[in-house]
């Protein structure tokens, strides 16, 4: 018998690399919780069992739990903040986690819960952020920090976390975004600081939680990162001469100001290295990919891609 797991969110350009690994390895048997009904035969014909509903349904809960037993349960859903403000989503962030430890029991190995790397800040002098380094959170992540320590000290119910970093690239998502932008000929405006990224490819992000479920136990936090930050300009810049057309402006940080909030000043301005070294250790986990060697490769391999390479 398959140890069997929930999976909260499986769609996405992020999310469905973490389904992606987890069937390949034929090790598991994943059930995933979708909140759009029209994806449902999408994820079937990727070997998963769905079921549909909202994690703040404390009713869907209700009728779930006897209905199956889940060796591990990976909450890597989030409420958009294109939609809720940043207390809504920690509401029902926290709601959601309620609502999974419910179905919790004596079969439940572990609960991964996963964060982001805004909710340590920054590091101290210049130096990477690790999991030791002083939580100076983002405002918008503040109160999410707070659930962090709770979970971390909770000794009834068996969570770890995983901590995302800056960006994750892929042949999906932000990067073919962005790519997309300077195909058209766009000018992307980017703060003329020396601000850092840390960053991941989804294929890497998703072997990352199968090492957390082989190694990881109740109390865990792992930072996960490629070894080497990407400076935001050298990101935009690579793309852009791939691409071979559009352009970037280098903009001074009063020039954003008129367009953004100061809690969206904070993050773009804010260099965030990650040092894996102790999820490293602990699960032998290794990134496979460098940003500096798999950009080229995965606009080149992106559907539709006619750009000069």
């Amino acid at each position: 018998v398959h140890p069997r797991i929930l999976l909260t969110a499986a769609t996405g350009p992020v999310r469905s690399r973490i389904l992606d690994v987890l069937s390949k390895t034929g090790e598991f048997e994943v059930t995933c919780l979708l909140r759009d009904r029209r994806k449902v035969a999408h994820l079937e014909a990727r070997s998963a069992r769905v079921v549909t509903g909202d994690m703040s349904d404390e009713s869907l809960f209700e009728g779930l739990r006897g209905r199956a037993s889940y060796d591990f349960i990976i909450h890597a859903a989030q409420a958009h903040y294109e939609r809720y403000s940043a207390n809504e989503i920690d509401e029902l962030e926290a709601r959601a986690v309620r609502n999974l430890e419910s179905l919790r029991d004596g079969a439940t190995q572990l609960m991964i819960f996963t964060s982001g790397v805004w909710s340590c800040g920054t590091g101290s002098n210049g130096h990477p952020i690790t999991e030791t380094t002083p939580l100076r959170p983002f405002k918008v992540s503040e109160s999410r920090v707070e659930l962090w320590h709770e979970l971390e000290n909770r000794r009834d119910f068996p969570w770890a976390q995983l901590c995302l970093p800056s960006m994750v690239y892929g042949s999906v998502g932000p990067l073919i975004t962005i790519a997309n932008a300077f195909r058209r000929g766009a000018t992307i405006d980017v703060l003329d600081e020396d601000v850092k990224w840390s960053v991941i490819e989804r294929l890497d992000l998703g072997r990352a939680y199968l090492a957390l479920l082989h190694h990881g136990k109740a109390g865990d936090r792992y930072l996960v990162a490629e070894d080497a930050p990407v400076s935001v300009i050298t990101f935009y810049e690579t793309v852009r001469t791939i691409v071979g057309r559009g352009a970037i402006a280098l903009k001074a940080l009063a020039e954003f100001s008129d367009s953004m909030d100061n809690e969206m000043l904070e993050r773009k301005r804010t260099s965030q290295p990650v040092n894996s070294s102790c999820f490293k250790r602990a699960t032998g986990w290794r990134a496979e990919e460098k940003f500096g060697t798999s950009v080229k490769r995965l606009l080149a391999s992106n559907e539709g891609w006619s750009g000069r390479l």
